[in-house]
């Protein structure tokens, strides 16, 4: 399985957008992957996004963290 993790903070306008390029092109090959997004923090939008895409895209899973921890800490989480 191939995991691409996506550290955000207050992007969610940009998410759909990228998410459905990432899963568009992954779809192309006979792999099993998954989109791992995390939020480091981050606003109400920005959640929203996450959650609407992991109901709506089978292959997205969302980490919500409480407080900003930065990009590397969000990455390893």
């Amino acid at each position: 399985m191939i995991s691409i993790i996506i550290p955000t903070y207050n992007r969610g306008n940009y998410l759909y957008k990228s998410i459905r390029k990432i899963t568009t092109y992954m779809d192309k090959f006979n792999r099993n992957y998954e989109v791992i997004i995390v939020l480091d923090g981050g606003n109400k939008e920005t959640k929203d996004a996450i959650l609407y895409l992991c109901n709506d895209i089978k292959t997205v899973r969302g980490i919500i963290l409480k407080d900003r921890v930065g990009q590397q800490n969000a990455t390893l989480a």
